[in-house]
C-alpha cells in the first residue's frame, strides 16, 4: 500500500498502472536506482507494452545454535543473525525484522542518490531512520507501517523544493518498499 498525495491509501500496481497510462502517448522509460532500464512503455495504439529485466539475488543462512544463524552471500561479508528478543531471542544481533525495516530504509537512499544525481540537486549529507510496526492482525504479525525518516541537506542555493520532490519520487520508485504490503510513510526534514 501506498499513501497519495491526499493520504488515501493506493495499491502500488494500480498506482503503477495508472503512471503508465499517462505516458501511453508520449513514450518513455523507467529507470531503477542503478540508472538502468527496467521498463519500456511505448504507445501502440492504444496499449502500453511493458518491457521488463528480471534480476535474481540469492542468500544462504546457516543455523549455528539456539535461536542464531549466519546469513551469507557470494562475495559480501557473512552476518550474524538471530529471532530478536521480543521473541525469545538474542540481543545485539541483526533479526529479520531489523533486516525488513532496514531494507526499505536503504533502498530509499540508493533510489534517492540515483534521481538526486539524474535532476543535478547537490547535497552535503543524507541520514535515515525508519520505524517498523510489527503488530498482530488477524492472528499472525505483520509489518503493518514503516516510517522513515530521511534528513537531507543541501549545498547553498539548492532548492529545497525540489529535493523534496525528489525524495518523494525515490519513495514511489523504491523496488523495496513497492514490493510490501505494509504501508510505507515519508517524513523528510530538508535543510
Amino acid at each position: 500500500m501506498h499513501l497519495n498525495s491526499d493520504g488515501e491509501k493506493v495499491q502500488r500496481g494500480a498506482l503503477t498502472m495508472v503512471r503508465l497510462m499517462e505516458h501511453k502517448n508520449m513514450g518513455g522509460s523507467i529507470l531503477n536506482h542503478s540508472n538502468e532500464l527496467c521498463a519500456d512503455t511505448r504507445n501502440l495504439g492504444g496499449q502500453v507494452e511493458q518491457k521488463s529485466k528480471v534480476y535474481m539475488y540469492h542468500t544462504t543462512v546457516k543455523w549455528t545454535e539456539q535461536r542464531k544463524g549466519v546469513m551469507s552471500c557470494a562475495g559480501k561479508p557473512d552476518v550474524q543473525v538471530a529471532t530478536p528478543p521480543e521473541f525469545k531471542g538474542h540481543d545485539g544481533m541483526w533479526s529479520p525484522e531489523d533486516l525488513f525495516v532496514a531494507s526499505v530504509n536503504i533502498c530509499l537512499m540508493t533510489t534517492f542518490l540515483a534521481v538526486a544525481e539524474r535532476a543535478g540537486l547537490a547535497f552535503s549529507s543524507y541520514a535515515s531512520t525508519a520505524e517498523g510496526r510489527l503488530e498482530l492482525v488477524e492472528g499472525q504479525f505483520q509489518f503493518t507501517t514503516i516510517t522513515i525518516r530521511p534528513s537531507i541537506t543541501l549545498k547553498s542555493g539548492e532548492d529545497v523544493a525540489q529535493a523534496k520532490e525528489l525524495i518523494e519520487k525515490a519513495e514511489r520508485n523504491c523496488l523495496i518498499s513497492n514490493s510490501m504490503k505494509a504501508t510505507v510513510t515519508l517524513e523528510p526534514v530538508i535543510r
